[in-house]
């Protein structure tokens, strides 16, 4: 009967202090960490939209500036500049000599059709007579 008795005994390192305020303090800063983050989640959309709304404001009266100096930049011009109206005294001329050709045109679109008529007609006696000889 010789039974033995064994007993595991298991060494535990003394507590140690600064090692435990490290521990705390890191979690800690976890901790506000998370909650800037959280933070940022809600508030930053809002700040983005703001920030391109502005520029996107700010943009848009330059680009109107420029325009409308460009625009009173090239009226300025066109008031100082001068026409020369020479030749206008021939517009009734000219616009019968447009009127003339015009009807001529109209007139030359409608013999067209029985022009191509009479060619495709040509055509296929043609045809017709290079088959049979």
């Amino acid at each position: 009967m010789g039974a033995s008795l064994t007993i595991a005994i298991t060494e535990i390192e003394a507590f140690d202090h600064k090692l435990a305020s490290r521990i705390q303090a890191s979690s800690a800063q976890i901790e506000e960490l998370t909650l800037t983050l959280a933070n940022l989640r809600r508030t930053a959309p809002a700040e983005a939209a703001s920030a391109f709304q502005t520029t996107s404001d700010a943009q848009s009266k330059a680009w109107e500036k420029r325009f409308s100096e460009a625009e009173e930049r090239t009226m300025r011009e066109a008031r100082e500049s001068e026409l020369d109206v020479a030749g206008l005294e021939r517009i009734a001329e000219m616009q019968e000599t447009w009127e003339r050709g015009l009807g001529s045109l109209v007139t030359s679109k409608a013999g067209i059709g029985g022009t191509v008529a009479r060619l495709e007609r040509a055509r296929e006696v043609v045809a017709y007579l290079d088959g049979t000889q």
